[in-house]
């Protein structure tokens, strides 16, 4: 499938003939990836891929290679996405950090942790010597 949906039908506005190729990507649904846009027949959502490209450095044929399901034309539709949807996609990505923060403020430490605080008693990595 590749990421990709049957084509949107054509609209037809004043004469011209208006393509809606994001749609043939590009999905939203509440109760998956938590309603966040993402690439259609994935959860990869399009500030990941996003995120890939802009901020790791990788090419949209990268991507691909490494998300095989995914095509260059699914990539490339994501980026765009994110370009014309930036605040909407820089909102939701803050409100994740912040959830993820308010948890790890009400968890208590894992069994790992409180073990390593046991074992080692500081955090001081190098014995003293």
């Amino acid at each position: 499938m590749n990421g990709m949906r049957p084509p949107t039908p054509p609209l037809t506005a004043g004469g011209e003939t208006v393509i809606p190729v994001l749609g043939e990507f590009i999905v939203k649904t509440p109760g998956t990836c938590g309603g966040e846009p993402r690439i259609a027949g994935t959860r990869i959502k399009v500030r990941h891929v996003y995120t890939w490209v802009e901020k790791e450095g990788m090419t949209p044929a990268q991507v691909v290679e490494a998300y095989p399901r995914l095509s260059r034309a699914a990539v490339h539709a994501a980026l765009a996405y994110y370009w014309s949807h930036q605040d909407e996609i820089q909102r939701d990505e803050a409100e994740e950090e912040r959830l993820v923060a308010e948890m790890k403020a009400k968890a208590s430490p894992s069994k790992l942790q409180e073990r390593l605080a046991r074992e080692h008693g500081s955090d001081d990595p190098l014995p003293p010597g």
